[in-house]
């Protein structure tokens, strides 16, 4: 049975933690429509179908906003509860510190328990759906996936590049190139313009283009086998203005939630990623064998399959210019030709190991983070206890500066991960492990009553140590 003090503290607890949990993922969104929304507005697209874009991407960001909310939220209670005195007094009734967190602390267990199966069920789904319907709206709306500077080939036997994009809906375009072939008829056409504009038609089968001072190329084979190639027939025509219908009639009537990414690491649960985990090792393993069996004829015999040897450098000063050039050349094709092999299986093997890595850090996370919960309100009840704040002045600032620590920390232990530098399971933890005594300290000074967050403390302990170095002298 919940006493009084446990459901006060609670009630204390639950609607902060609600209000502060729906301000951060609703910053968490508004940041992820400043990045990502201009794709996709002005391109024609089902309010809808961005709503339900922005739904499953907001899913994903929920094990991201539930730790620092759990942070912020135990400041901002115990620190309320310091403010008004309450601490001090449920003390001098003899209640001590850590029975005003033993609440609280189930509380985060049981969050933390659902955080991860959260994270094991919802997020792998809404990471796929999401994902699909971005792919399908880029392939159903080509207009969205045209960035500059890149090659495009969403569109069937076309191919474009666009080296600008500007205007207010990024329709006006320069540097415009396209190609477009056609295996029946043996038709190319390719295309340079100056600038261009995309025009929303009214056909949904096509892309409208229209390109201003430019050069259209077109080539026509015969097909005819006893015709030769030189007959081909080629047209090359100046323009100042040209408009250019590309059809998309294939992709017009894409299902947008229509599944085509289904084995993405961050698309599995825990118990899949464990079975794609054993497979990818398993492939790795037939890897390094085959690789090992090829790399015994390069470690051992590469002195006896050069073109030229140690053993026969007698013979080579007997040799005519002409001929020792001929061997310096062999000899230098070949070197390099090891050289390559060796790179190539260097980038495999990496490539490899950055695969697996993934998928185990993806593994580890998906228990880290419900820790981190709990570790996160450790540090944010006694915290809380110590600066005696509540409201969101410096409870925000302590809980600001102790997240960029934890998620720099974890940032980097990934990376390190997975370039190899660190453990997965470290690189996964490591965060974690050095929140854990941080939090232990904060609580043991917490119910000690030391004056950590109290600068006239330090300002005495400096005086103090003044006074002690001047009588020395």
């Amino acid at each position: 049975m919940l006493k009084k003090i446990d459901r006060y503290i609670l009630r204390l607890f639950a609607g902060p933690f609600l209000v502060i949990f729906s301000v951060l993922f609703f910053i968490f969104i508004i940041q992820f429509l400043w990045s990502k929304l201009n794709d996709f507005t002005g391109k024609g697209l089902e309010i809808f179908t961005i709503v339900k874009l922005i739904f499953y991407f907001g899913l994903s960001l929920v094990p991201l906003v539930m730790p620092i909310a759990m942070l912020l939220t135990s400041i901002i209670t115990y620190g309320t509860l310091g403010e008004h005195y309450e601490l001090a007094a449920m003390k001098s009734t003899g209640i001590s510190l850590w029975r005003m967190m033993r609440a609280l602390f189930v509380i985060s267990i049981f969050m933390a328990t659902i955080l991860f199966l959260f994270s094991d069920y919802v997020v792998p789904a809404a990471q796929r759906k999401a994902k699909n319907i971005a792919y399908n709206i880029s392939v159903a709306e080509p207009a969205v996936n045209i960035t500059a500077g890149n090659f495009i080939d969403m569109i069937p036997n076309i191919v474009m590049r666009i080296d600008k994009k500007t205007g207010k809906n990024q329709d006006l375009l320069e540097g415009v190139f396209i190609r477009q072939y056609k295996k029946s008829s043996g038709e190319g056409n390719t295309i340079l313009a100056e600038k261009g504009r995309l025009i929303s038609g009214k056909d949904a089968r096509y892309l409208e283009m229209h390109l201003i001072n430019g050069v259209l190329y077109s080539e026509k084979k015969n097909n005819d086998q006893n015709i030769y190639a030189s007959e081909n027939t080629y047209q090359i025509i100046e323009f100042e203005t040209l408009i250019e219908h590309l059809d998309i009639s294939k992709l017009a009537n894409q299902n947008l939630e229509e599944e085509n990414f289904k084995d993405n690491y961050s698309m599995l649960n825990a118990q899949k990623l464990t079975e794609r985990i054993k497979t990818i090792k398993a492939d790795d393993h037939k890897f390094y064998e085959e690789l090992s069996k090829q790399s015994y004829p390069v470690k051992e015999n590469t002195s006896e399959r050069l073109a030229f040897s140690r053993k026969s450098s007698a013979d080579y000063e007997n040799l005519s210019p002409k001929k020792k050039k001929e061997v310096l050349q062999k000899t230098q094709e070949q070197l390099y030709n090891f050289s390559t092999i060796i790179k190539v299986q260097k980038e495999a093997i990496k490539e490899r190991f950055e695969y697996l890595a993934k998928h185990e850090l993806e593994l580890q996370k998906k228990f880290s983070f419900p820790v981190s919960c709990i570790l996160m309100f450790l540090i944010g009840a006694p915290l809380g206890a110590i600066i005696r704040k509540g409201g969101m002045g410096m409870p925000v600032l302590m809980a600001l500066i102790i997240f960029i620590v934890y998620f720099t920390l974890l940032t980097i232990s990934q990376n390190l991960s997975e370039k190899g530098q660190l453990s997965i399971w470290l690189g996964a933890w490591l965060s974690n492990l050095i929140m854990f005594p941080t939090g232990l300290w904060l609580t043991r000074k917490a119910m000690m009553d030391a004056p950590i967050m109290n600068l006239d403390h330090y300002g005495f302990c400096i005086k103090r140590l003044q006074k002690k170095y001047k009588l020395k002298k």
